[in-house]
């Protein structure tokens, strides 16, 4: 059981820094890609023949935010992994509470000391207060994430409205129109390094919540020693006294 755990721990690990890597070299492309739109727009303003160009940075701009949906797609999976494993350590807490109520009312004389019975029930309150942290963090991530995924898809809608707009203005070559172009584009650039930037703090978020679910673990394991150590000095007494 220990060492499936490890192992899951080990695969949740690996996949949280895979995606970790997948967003962080996203972001860096649509980043560049903003750079390379701003220079552009230093230029003169483009002519018929630069506005397949235009087309195809949109068309790549599209691609990024789908690389940035796929990501968020997988940090949802890990999600709900990381959900079940918090309410496996919720049972297993509350199985130990259930184990040790039981045994202190089948053997009366087996009971912890004061000072222990203080330090158990110290370990229990910090590991369901560390748990229920967790599951209103867990909330609102998800909220966020629904706000960021109907963001995305906004975003989408607008690149198609563009590619749209561009197509029909194709054999247009009135500089206001291209001037409307780019002043779109420029405002599409600025949300999607805010969205961007919303990821970036999404991921902060969920290293902070897996490091919590570290501690949550020791705890346990630290309550089960707890438990064997008494059980141990009890059984040695036991000998002793017969």
């Amino acid at each position: 059981m220990e060492r499936k755990r490890k192992e899951d721990n080990q695969n949740q690990n690996f996949d949280f820094e895979t995606s970790k890597q997948q967003l962080s070299k996203t972001a860096e492309l649509c980043l560049k890609l903003a750079e390379q739109l701003d220079s552009k727009s230093l230029c003169q303003r483009p002519k018929s023949s630069e506005h397949n160009k235009l087309k195809s940075e949109n068309q790549q701009l599209k691609q990024q935010l789908g690389e940035v949906i796929d990501a968020n797609l997988h940090w949802q999976k890990y999600n709900v992994e990381r959900d079940n494993y918090v309410i496996s350590l919720q049972n297993a807490l509350e199985s130990k509470q259930t184990q040790k109520c039981a045994c202190a009312s089948r053997e009366p004389a087996d009971v912890l000391t004061e000072a222990q019975q203080k330090e158990v029930d110290k370990i229990l309150l910090n590991a369901k207060a560390k748990t229920s942290s967790i599951e209103k963090e867990k909330e609102q991530l998800q909220d966020s994430i629904r706000d960021l995924r109907l963001t995305i898809h906004q975003k989408n809608q607008e690149i198609e409205n563009l590619k749209k707009s561009a197509a029909r203005n194709q054999d247009s070559h009135r500089s206001s129109n291209h001037s409307n172009v780019d002043d779109y584009v420029n405002m599409l650039k600025e949300q999607i390094r805010a969205v961007t930037e919303d990821f970036e703090a999404e991921r902060r978020d969920r290293e902070e919540a897996h490091s919590k679910i570290l501690e949550l673990e020791i705890q346990l394991r630290q309550l089960r020693n707890s438990r064997s150590n008494f059980q141990l000095y009890h059984q040695g007494n036991t000998v002793v006294d017969g």
